[in-house]
């Protein structure tokens, strides 16, 4: 089973603001563009119908489709990379650990239907 990471349009606003602002950091990650180019570089499993907005921004500006990535392992959206390229919002240890345990370079997932097929119903 996935580690999911990110998926806020799955559980209610309010609860999805709480978790980014308690998340928010004032400055960069240690070795965030390196996380951002991991994410970036994840094997895309399938695209989100609709669109995400930003919900930490006043004005709900949208950050644009919702594709869903893998290495594998995790799993995450990608307004991730959205909210730490612009808010600095910190991801667990664990999957910091992964990350730099491979070197930063994502891992391709060879058989992405099965890991679909496993994970969601689609």
């Amino acid at each position: 089973m996935l580690i999911k990471l990110g998926f806020f349009d799955e559980i209610p606003t309010d609860e999805a603001l709480s978790i980014l602002q308690d998340f928010k950091n004032n400055g960069p990650l240690k070795n965030e563009s390196k996380v951002i180019q991991y994410l970036q570089s994840g094997t895309e499993l399938f695209i989100v119908a609709g669109l995400a907005t930003d919900l930490l921004s006043k004005n709900n500006e949208v950050i644009g489709s919702l594709i869903v990535s893998s290495d594998g392992e995790w799993c995450w959206s990608s307004d991730i990379v959205y909210y730490i390229n612009k808010y600095h919002i910190a991801i667990p240890s664990d999957f910091l650990s992964r990350m730099e345990k491979l070197d930063w370079q994502c891992p391709l997932v060879g058989n992405s239907k099965d890991l679909i097929s496993e994970n969601w119903q689609i």
